[in-house]
């Protein structure tokens, strides 16, 4: 049996865990957020990146103005490389949007962060203008890293493999709530017949994530509101720590503040969808 990490210091886990944040914002800003300018011809490889600031907590599109805000709750290993499950927020949408909510019906791609792509007029083989996708087929996306997704009928992400071949491969096995199907776990298959159940879900009556676990126990908790809020998100570590995690807040349906176990806080201001002002408490950071 591995024997059990040594916790790291709350200043080492507080470095950690900003620099998490920091990754996981840039794969979600990589995979492309909703744009203002006119989006390049169909079946274009070249696409324009737009300009991204760093605020507390987020990132905000220089062009469309909208705050991302992404949070990883929980990773591990896998034959295909290590997984992270999380959330982004995008002011645009609004609305958080879990890592592996990725929807594709052949037509119209929707990625992590909400962002919205016409995959219509893309050739097989093509890259999706905008994104860092290439169109297979009207079932399978291939991502910049090499990993071919493939869509069910209803455009739910049912499995991840490498574009050599079936196996090993990562499927998104769907469960029944009363809202509606919902991924209930996801399992490796290394090979037909031999299979391992990396991650369990849990959803409440409404359809709202209520927890991760992934095989070695570790869990991940999240807490809504009554409006359907996600207001609480403890990862693995704060579960395990008994900590109160990350802590949201919202005002006419816009994300106004998060606050990290560690006192953190960051508070937000909009016109309409736009941030027009994020400043933070307890980092010393200025306002932007």
């Amino acid at each position: 049996m591995r024997p059990a990490p040594r916790a790291r210091p709350p200043r080492a886990r507080r470095a950690l865990r900003l620099a998490s944040l920091a990754a996981a914002l840039a794969i979600a800003v990589a995979a492309g957020c909703e744009r203002t300018p006119p989006a390049p011809e169909a079946g274009t490889k070249d696409y324009q990146r737009d300009a991204f600031v760093a605020v507390p907590f987020g990132l905000v599109n220089a062009l469309g103005g909208n705050l991302v805000v992404a949070r990883p709750d929980l990773d591990f290993d896998t034959r295909l490389g290590n997984l992270a499950l999380g959330a982004t927020w995008n002011s645009a949408s609004p609305a958080w949007r879990w890592s592996f909510e990725l929807h594709y019906d052949g037509t119209r791609f929707v990625d992590a962060s909400g962002a919205v792509y016409d995959a219509a007029a893309v050739a097989n083989g093509a890259a999706i203008p905008g994104s860092v996708w290439v169109r297979l087929d009207a079932r399978r996306l291939r991502s910049k890293g090499g990993l071919v997704h493939e869509f069910a009928g209803d455009g739910r992400l049912a499995a991840v493999r490498w574009a050599s071949g079936a196996h090993p491969r990562l499927e998104y096995r769907t469960l029944s709530t009363p809202a509606g199907p919902r991924v209930g776990s996801i399992v490796q298959v290394a090979a037909p017949g031999d299979e391992t159940v990396m991650a369990r879900l849990a959803w409440d009556a409404g359809g709202r994530l209520t927890s991760l676990e992934d095989r070695a126990g570790r869990r991940a908790l999240f807490g809504w509101n009554t409006a359907g809020q996600l207001v609480q998100a403890r990862d693995a570590f704060d579960v395990a720590r008994g900590l109160p995690g990350f802590r949201y807040a919202y005002a006419d349906g816009r994300l106004v503040s998060v606050q990290s176990s560690e006192g953190v806080r960051a508070e937000y201001a909009y016109a309409g969808p736009r941030l027009v002002r994020a400043r933070a408490l307890g980092l010393g950071d200025p306002a932007v």
